[in-house]
């Protein structure tokens, strides 16, 4: 008998399946699965630098040229010569030059000389230089929301024998460029004022100080051309007169025409000159600017 439940108590124990539980299929499945190794960190890229590109030095030498000529009456083909308004016959004319070498001590202020030089139409005269001037220019002496000025002191030396000759012994030219600020479209506004001692080795009956006035109106009507209208009006002092006797300089004018600016070192300006002692007889007006 006791062998008989013996028996039976050990194939109920083979013949019972096993039971897995949720925690037994979790551990199986862990051991079957490949393990993912953890992403390697992408090494950290330093951005390239950018290098800025050097800021190229202004050339401080400043080289410009001048160059003018006041032509015959309108209707006058003698192009070789002029007639002021009280002139009673035409003179010779001549082609005024002016060279300046400066050199920029800083940004606004400029050091250097003037050399200038006629050529007349005359032909029985020859190239003459006239005095030679060294020169302090002042850009934006004065730089307000109204108006910018820009002022220059030139030095005119006793150098041409015309001077000599006169026993000058040196002038100075103290000149203030004033540019207006406005709204306008395409306008521009400026005056040039100058004041011109002259000193003399004997100064009776010579002009001892100039005065002048130069207005200058200016209308854009494309990138390269202008309508400009320049007034001159300038005065003379003479060491006899009283402080406030002043006589004519040259004649009082208004010249009026196009200027075409040619590229950014050129223009040329061509105009009709009206002389205000007679707006009946104006003339023929040519300057040339270049710089570089």
């Amino acid at each position: 008998m006791i062998s008989l439940l013996l028996l039976i108590l050990v194939s109920t124990v083979h013949a019972a399946p096993v039971q897995k539980t949720a925690s037994t299929k979790k551990a199986n499945a862990a051991q079957k699965v490949t393990p993912t190794p953890s992403p390697t960190p992408s090494p950290e890229v330093t951005p390239t630098p950018v290098l800025a590109l050097p800021t190229p030095t202004p050339n401080p030498w400043k080289v410009s040229y001048f160059g003018e000529y006041y032509g015959p009456r309108v209707g006058n083909p003698q192009l070789s010569k002029t007639q002021g308004p009280l002139d009673p016959a035409p003179s010779y004319t001549e082609w005024d030059n002016s060279l300046k070498l400066g050199y920029a001590v800083s940004k606004d202020v400029v050091l250097g000389a003037q050399t200038r030089a006629a050529i007349p139409f005359d032909p029985t005269k020859s190239f003459t230089f006239m005095d030679e001037r060294l020169y302090f220019s002042w850009a934006n002496m004065i730089d307000t929301p109204d108006v910018n000025m820009t002022g220059v002191l030139d030095v005119e030396l006793s150098t041409s024998a015309a001077s000599k000759n006169a026993g000058k012994i040196i002038a100075f030219r103290i000149k203030n460029n004033w540019i207006l600020k406005t709204p306008l479209r395409n306008w521009s506004f400026s005056a040039l004022t100058m004041v011109k001692p002259i000193f003399y080795n004997v100064p009776y009956s010579k002009s001892d100080l100039a005065l002048g006035f130069y207005p200058t109106i200016e209308w854009d009507y494309s990138s390269e051309w202008a309508l400009v209208i320049n007034g001159g009006f300038d005065a003379n002092h003479s060491y006899n007169d009283t402080f406030y006797s002043y006589g004519q300089g040259d004649p009082d004018s208004i010249e009026i025409g196009p200027q075409w600016t040619i590229n950014s070192h050129v223009q040329v300006y061509a105009a009709i000159n009206f002389f205000t002692a007679d707006f009946t007889v104006p003339t023929l007006y040519f300057n040339i600017s270049a710089a570089l």
